[in-house]
């Protein structure tokens, strides 16, 4: 069985990476709790026509946000699952890639959400003051950067998956290097203990039947 290479490692990137999208999505409910809630106290007049792109575009960003998290997990059980039955490395490694791109759709997905706020909600009556936009950028930032370093933690959890499968092949080259040249050094007539085991035992079952053909 081809071993993965750390992989209490791999498993700690990967659940810091559910915690930190997790807590990024919590971050999201409370930023959109500000934009339809306190903004309608500086201005802002509801219309269908910037309500209906926002909920799309907020919909598609937790769809996103869920799917990068379930990727993230997904990830966690292919490792645990390949301590028992073997998974090809290349499926181990490309899930948490593929991870780390749905984390970059999400940031787009969210800077989509930003320019709807900064840009068409003040064509219906916002009006800026940094009341609301001090808390709403805090909460902005941080969703960005709890983004980036999800995306990091799974993009290097799917690198240490392929740059370390060669690091174990190499360390299981040099066994077997080191495995050969002992054969060239052994003692000859020297037998480890399991293997002189064996050939006592054969020895005493041929005497066995030597006096058996003694005594016939």
């Amino acid at each position: 069985m081809k071993k993965i290479f750390k992989p209490k490692l791999l498993l700690a990137l990967l659940a810091a990476a559910v915690f930190i999208a997790a807590l990024a999505l919590y971050l999201f409910y409370t930023l959109d709790l500000i934009v339809h809630g306190d903004l309608y106290n500086f201005g802002l007049h509801f219309n269908s026509n910037w309500g209906v792109q926002y909920w799309n575009v907020s919909f598609n960003l937790q769809v996103s946000i869920a799917i990068t998290i379930i990727l993230f997990l997904t990830s966690a059980i292919a490792i645990l699952i390949h301590n028992k039955h073997p998974l090809p490395s290349w499926l181990i490694g490309a899930l948490p890639i593929v991870a780390a791109v749905s984390t970059l759709i999400s940031i787009y997905l969210f800077n989509s959400l930003d320019w709807i706020v900064h840009h068409t909600l003040y064509d219906y009556g916002l009006q800026f003051s940094n009341l609301w936009a001090n808390s709403y950028w805090a909460y902005a930032r941080s969703i960005r950067v709890l983004f980036g370093i999800a995306g990091l933690l799974s993009l290097s959890t799917g690198l240490l998956v392929f740059t370390g499968k060669k690091i174990t092949s190499n360390r299981r080259i040099q066994k077997l290097d080191l495995t050969k040249k002992t054969e060239q050094f052994r003692v000859p007539g020297f037998y480890p203990i399991k293997q002189e085991h064996q050939i006592l035992s054969w020895a005493h079952a041929e005497l066995e039947k030597m006096k058996e053909k003694e005594t016939k």
